[in-house]
């Protein structure tokens, strides 16, 4: 499953959050959950909704507007 993108608004418990933490409950310890998040919100995302075993795939993608 992929959610795209957890930011500010999930943080402040706008937006999808409602939505990721429901399908973090049902995952539990079992399947895959992949999500994006921006370099700036990823410590505070991991903290709220407790991901510290969480595998981190950083990349250096620049925007459909980079040169």
């Amino acid at each position: 499953l992929y959610l795209d993108e957890i930011g500010q608004l999930e943080l402040m418990g706008k937006g999808i959050h409602d939505v990721l933490a429901f399908i973090l409950e049902k995952l539990g310890d079992g399947g895959d959950l992949y999500i994006t998040v921006r370099k700036e919100n990823l410590g505070k995302v991991i903290e709220k909704y407790d991901l510290s075993d969480a595998k981190v795939i950083e990349t250096s993608y620049m925007g459909m507007y980079h040169r």
